[in-house]
C-alpha cells in the first residue's frame, strides 16, 4: 500500500513519462517524414513501438515496485491530452528547426571533410592505376 505522497509522485511521474513518450513519437515522426528510404520508414516505427513498450514496462515496474496498475494507462492518456493540447504544436516547430539546423551542419561538415577523404590527386592516381591494371589484363 502506498502513502498519499507516494501516490502523488507516481501520478506526476506517470504524466511526465507520458509526455516524454509522446514527444519521442513526434521526433521519430519528423525523422520518418523527412526520410526518403522506404525501408527505414517501415523499420523505424516497428523498432520504436517495441522499444517504447519495453521502456514503459521497465519504467512502470520500477516506479511501482512491480505492480502494473490500470491507472497508469489513465495517466498516460492524461499526459497525451496535456501534450497534444498544450505542447505538441510548439514542440514540433522547435524540433523541425533543430532538425534543419543539424542537416545543414552535417552537410557543411561533409563539405569540409570530403576533400581530405577524396582529394583530386589521389582520385586521379587511383583512376590511372585502375586503367593500367585493366590494360595489363
Amino acid at each position: 500500500m502506498y502513502t498519499i505522497k507516494e501516490e502523488v509522485y507516481i501520478i506526476i511521474y506517470s504524466i511526465m513519462f507520458g509526455i516524454y513518450i509522446y514527444s519521442n513519437i513526434d521526433i521519430i515522426d519528423i525523422l520518418i517524414n523527412n526520410t526518403k528510404n522506404k525501408v527505414l520508414k517501415i523499420v523505424i516505427p516497428i523498432i520504436l513501438v517495441i522499444l517504447h513498450i519495453y521502456v514503459t514496462f521497465i519504467f512502470s515496474y520500477n516506479l511501482m515496485e512491480g505492480y502494473m496498475t490500470i491507472y497508469l494507462i489513465l495517466f498516460l492518456y492524461i499526459a497525451y491530452l496535456i501534450y497534444n493540447t498544450f505542447i505538441k504544436k510548439y514542440f514540433k516547430k522547435i524540433i523541425l528547426h533543430i532538425y534543419k539546423v543539424l542537416i545543414y551542419l552535417f552537410k557543411q561538415i561533409i563539405k569540409i571533410v570530403k576533400p581530405f577523404i577524396y582529394s583530386q590527386t589521389i582520385m586521379k592516381f587511383i583512376k590511372r592505376e585502375i586503367k593500367i591494371i585493366k590494360k595489363l589484363k
